[in-house]
């Protein structure tokens, strides 16, 4: 029965919904938070908010189609105003959706308050509710809310959303900061296992190279992280700052001399490379916002088997 609700999921189910649907991906919700954000700031939108968030195989399913009538309700209320797409003012933003973490986007004080209404009536029918205690507001601009208080705490500096810090300049090298810091201690419990090469060519495939691509679904690699991750590998592999063989050697596959370690940033600017929106819902939303990163030239797809 799973199987065959996945094939209708993706005609029942809008793109604003990203968990659940086959063909869709986390990536998604966080490249579109991500632009909005950078759009919201660069054009410098009058007002604009971000609310989040929310904590059998066929749950995910059930879940998500449920959840899907609040989403469509707020998307059809005329009284509730999203942030306008770069290209086309018409089509508005106003929420994206990860399972039960959302995050929504509002343009005036009318709008928060009708986006509240409309939470209150699904959890009176459904059940579910917002919890407080694990919602956070997002200002950008001047904000007029009516004269009536949040139920929510506003946060004046960065927003951490899905995992990802989001809101200002400081969250590109926040978001990177936190992914090394946990790269740095898995390596840490594993380097006193006494491991081979290969072992550790394999925990770094493994068990790093994955917290490091979560991030580079919202953040591309920036060129100075990039230095810093190649610095954690081979000190991982040599407990040293010294290396005792070319890293473009142990690189290399076993049958052409080397031991196989992998290029870590070469596969993170690849990976981001893959990231780019096939989805044709997702190509409508607008193109993708990235100025003033310094990043580093992504390489051949074919290269790196991602292709």
């Amino acid at each position: 029965m799973v199987n065959r609700l996945k094939g209708a999921m993706g005609e029942i189910v809008h793109p604003d919904q990203t968990c659940g649907v086959p063909g869709r991906r986390v990536a998604d919700s966080l490249a579109l938070i991500r632009d909005r954000i950078q759009y919201i700031t660069n054009r410098n939108i009058r007002a604009a908010l971000v609310g989040v968030r929310q904590g059998c195989p066929l749950s995910p399913s059930l879940f998500v189609l449920v959840i899907e009538l609040l989403t469509e309700y707020i998307r059809k209320n005329p009284n509730i105003k999203g942030t306008p797409t770069p290209g086309d003012a018409k089509k508005e933003v106003k929420c994206t959706l990860y399972m039960d973490n959302i995050t929504l986007f509002c343009t005036d004080g009318k709008s928060v308050q009708s986006l509240l209404e409309a939470c209150k009536g699904f959890g009176k029918a459904s059940g579910p509710k917002i919890n407080a205690n694990k919602s956070q507001v997002k200002l950008f601009g001047c904000w007029d809310l009516c004269n009536k208080p949040l139920p929510f705490p506003i946060e004046a500096g960065l927003v951490k959303i899905l995992d990802i810090w989001f809101g200002g300049p400081g969250a590109v090298a926040k978001s990177w900061d936190e992914r090394l810091a946990k790269v740095k201690q898995k390596l840490g419990f594993w380097s006193l296992r006494h491991l081979s090469i290969e072992g550790k060519a394999l925990v770094l495939r493994n068990d790093a190279l994955p917290v490091l691509q979560y991030v580079t679904q919202a953040w591309p690699l920036l060129a100075n992280i990039a230095g810093a991750v190649n610095s954690m590998v081979f000190h991982c592999v040599w407990h040293s700052k010294m290396d005792r063989v070319k890293r473009t050697v142990m690189h290399k596959e076993h049958r052409k001399g080397g031991k196989a370690v992998p290029d870590i940033p070469t596969i993170l600017r690849a990976f981001c490379v893959w990231l780019r929106p096939n989805n044709p819902d997702e190509q409508e939303r607008g193109p993708l916002i990235l100025q003033g990163l310094p990043l580093l030239p992504a390489p051949s797809m074919e290269k790196t088997g991602l292709g």
